[in-house]
């Protein structure tokens, strides 16, 4: 029942807000939460879905999903 493991589609993060918009695995919609001082990055979404994760110091999100099913997640700030 669960989906295929994939790219999760952008994060944004701006003032200490962070969004997933869309690609929510088994759950659709969007996932909003916060990021701390320390990095520390927690957002809910649709159907009781979770995202427990931390910024590190090049720019890279990694953390666990929990909804329905389990995923763990890594993004990458893209360069500019």
């Amino acid at each position: 029942m669960c989906a295929p493991n994939g790219q999760p589609g952008p994060l944004r993060i701006a003032g200490g807000v962070v969004r997933w918009p869309g690609t929510v695995p088994t759950a659709g919609g969007t996932a909003e939460g916060s990021v701390n001082a320390q990095g520390v990055v927690v957002m809910h979404g649709p159907l009781g879905m979770r995202f427990d994760g931390k910024i590190d110091g090049r720019g890279t999100v990694t953390g666990r999903l929990t909804s329905y099913c389990g995923y763990q997640l890594v993004w990458q700030k893209e360069a500019k």
